[in-house]
This record gives C-alpha cells, sequence and structure tokens, in this order.
C-alpha cells in the first residue's frame, strides 16, 4: 500500500525518535551497571551482614535499572517471543551455547538475583550473541553463582540457579536465564519461589519444568555448583558478572569488564581471533 511523503516522513521521525530513546537508555544503563559493580565488589572484599545491607541499599538507589513488574499468573512471562527469537538456531549443550567447534570460548560467572549481571545479559549478550556465537566465531559457559539471594535471602539465589542447572540437562538453560533476567525482581526480595521458576519456564519452548524441579535435587548439581564457584575463586573474582576468555580446550584467563561496556568484549574477543 502506497504513503504519500508526509506519512512517511512521520514514520521515519517515529523511527528515529524510538531509535535515540532506546540508544539513551542502554547508555544509562551500561554507567548504572558500572556504578553498581564497583559496590557489589566492595561487598565482596569486605563481606559481612551489615556491609551487604548498606550495599544493596545503595545499589537500590543508585539509579539503576528498576525490576520488572510482577509476573501475572496464568500468562507467558513477558519477553518470550523475543527469548525464543534471540537463541532459535544456536546450538546448546548442557552449560554451553554455541557451535562446538568454535575456536573461542567465553566462560560468564554470574549470578541469576544479580542486578548487574541482567543488565550485562540485556544490554551487552544480544550484540555478542549475533556477532560472534551465531556466526560460529565464540561458544559461551555459563558458570552459575550464588550469592546475592543467599546473603539477604538464604537460599532464594540458589534455588535459581539449582533450576537453571537443571535446564541445562535439556539444553535449555540459556533461553531460561535469559528470561529470568528480563523478569528479575528486586535482589533484596525472595521471589525465586517454584511458582515462579515454573512460570518463567513456560516461557521457555520444550523445557519441561517439573522434570527440572525433580533433577535440581540431584547431587551432581551440587557439585557442579561447587566446581563453578571453585573457578571463581581460582580466579580472583570478587563481584559478579565476571568473565574468562581464551581458546577453545586451551587456557581461559580474566578479561577486564569492570566498566561493563561492549568495547571491553570485543576487543579481546577480535584480538584473540586475529591471532589464531
Amino acid at each position: 500500500m502506497a504513503t504519500n511523503p508526509a506519512e512517511r516522513k512521520t514514520r521515519d521521525q517515529r523511527r528515529q525518535e524510538a531509535r535515540d530513546q532506546r540508544q539513551a537508555a542502554e547508555a544509562e544503563a551500561a554507567a548504572s551497571a558500572a556504578r553498581r559493580k564497583r559496590l557489589w565488589q566492595l561487598l565482596a572484599v569486605l563481606g559481612g551482614a551489615a556491609v551487604i545491607v548498606i550495599v544493596a541499599v545503595l545499589i537500590s538507589s543508585s539509579g539503576g535499572t528498576k525490576s520488572a513488574p510482577k509476573l501475572q499468573a496464568g500468562h507467558k512471562p513477558p519477553g518470550t517471543a523475543l527469548v525464543t527469537k534471540q537463541f532459535a538456531g544456536i546450538p546448546e549443550h548442557g552449560t554451553t551455547l554455541g557451535r562446538p567447534n568454535a575456536p573461542l570460548t567465553m566462560h560468564e560467572y554470574a549470578d541469576l538475583k544479580c542486578p548487574i549481571c541482567r543488565e550485562y545479559s540485556l544490554t551487552i549478550l544480544p550484540t555478542l550473541l549475533n556477532r560472534y556465537v551465531r556466526t560460529g566465531k565464540l561458544k559461551m559457559v555459563f558458570e552459575p553463582q550464588h550469592f546475592v539471594g543467599e546473603t539477604l535471602n538464604p537460599g532464594d539465589s540458589k534455588a535459581a540457579e539449582e533450576f537453571s542447572l537443571a535446564a541445562a540437562r535439556q539444553n535449555r538453560m540459556w533461553p531460561f536465564n535469559e528470561l529470568f533476567y528480563t523478569n528479575q525482581q528486586d535482589e533484596t526480595t525472595r521471589y525465586a519461589t517454584d511458582d515462579f521458576l515454573r512460570q518463567i519456564a513456560s516461557g521457555v519452548p520444550g523445557l519441561d519444568a517439573e522434570r527440572a524441579l525433580q533433577d535440581r535435587s540431584d547431587p551432581v548439581i551440587q557439585r557442579q555448583l561447587a566446581a563453578s564457584t571453585q573457578r571463581f575463586n581460582a580466579n580472583n573474582f570478587t563481584g559478579t558478572p565476571s568473565f574468562t576468555l581464551g581458546p577453545t580446550a586451551g587456557t581461559q584467563k580474566p578479561i577486564d569488564t569492570s566498566l561493563l561496556q561492549l568495547d571491553e568484549f570485543t576487543q579481546p574477543i577480535e584480538q584473540q581471533l586475529a591471532s589464531r
């Protein structure tokens, strides 16, 4: 259907305004992520319940991205269609996303209740997926951590990570994680209940939530969590998200993502790709 020039101009203006708003939101998200990551790193170094509460308050008042609205019973979680499209066609096996023969591997150490991990997942991960994972240059491994919810609300964060690893048994971890981040609630509250996990899982095609709820108590999953924590500590990480990068089947080394900006990921990836 043809449109007149005036209508076309108005439509183009709306598109440009939408692009400008999105870019401004992404810039603000990156800036607030950097502020909050430094606070969480301070928390990890100092430790202690009192410090944790203080830092949590500072994070909540630092102008960062707000938590998502509460889920509506009986409805698939918001973001389902987008996340399904985002991961469609990308090979997934266990905790690994991407082609098995990808020349580079990146490990992501993250906590599903961590708001800074959410900002990485929503603002940076999509570009890495399209530019490097989907093209077969990079594969990613998720290394679940659980200290945000453990300190403020014992067991909550770990419950999310256990379910995530159970979803990995069905090769559905990555879209589950992304939907969890999309619908992440206030980190100072306990919300990762079985019903919440079921509803997030309902947005992941092929994920059997009841099977995952049963599998999460398997001792193997507890050993996976412990091994991931050991690797986190071995890299001397002090906060989430943290990352290592290296040749597939080669040595993984930490990369500096302290500002949580896109070029902190793309530059080391491009350098390592060029050196192969």
